[in-house]
């Protein structure tokens, strides 16, 4: 009875905070009549703008990677977002709102499309695994450095991470260093 009732707490806290935030959402200066549009174009300028009004970090960026991710990067890389007039599916519509929804409530883009490029591999994100920063790959260009001088010596090389988040260093290295323990 209890887990029953909380669910339905749940629930009904979800579905209140959905359509406050819809109303608010409808109150905003993007026009949110132009969600309910297919063309790539309309949806693309109001996110951006909706996104930029509540101050959301790279507002621009997050909304391509959005696209990318949703459209694929064969059809992102032959049409510019910004000249483009094209209509997506309603499918493709309805992914990409509620993909920009997820980020107007600040959840990392990363998290969002569920995964992410990490030098040569596509790493799954979710909540809570920490996600790898852009400057992390410098690192395994320095372990690799070391482990080329210490294959040059004929040495053997091996290594330890020390608290590691996501994974995506150890992953990265014996992924590319098969040998290396």
């Amino acid at each position: 009875m209890f887990s029953h009732h909380c669910t339905g707490l749940v629930k009904g806290y979800t579905r209140l905070h959905k359509c406050s935030f819809y109303v608010h959402f409808q109150s905003s200066k993007a026009n949110s009549k132009n969600l309910d549009s297919q063309n790539l174009k309309l949806i693309t300028t109001t996110w951006v703008q909706r996104l930029k009004e509540e101050s959301v970090p790279e507002a621009e960026l997050s909304v391509n990677i959005i696209l990318d991710h949703i459209l694929g990067r064969d059809r992102m890389r032959y049409c510019d977002v910004k000249e483009n007039e094209q209509d997506l599916t309603m499918e493709e519509a309805r992914q990409i709102n509620e993909m920009c929804l997820k980020r107007l409530q600040r959840v990392p883009v990363q998290h969002i499309i569920g995964e992410w490029d990490f030098r040569y591999l596509t790493l799954k994100m979710m909540p809570p695994v920490f996600i790898p920063r852009p400057e992390t790959e410098g690192l395994i260009d320095l372990v690799a450095s070391h482990h080329d001088l210490a294959a040059y010596k004929g040495d053997k090389f091996n290594f330890l991470e020390v608290g590691c988040g996501s994974g995506a260093i150890c992953l990265s290295i014996l992924s590319e260093y098969p040998k290396v323990s």
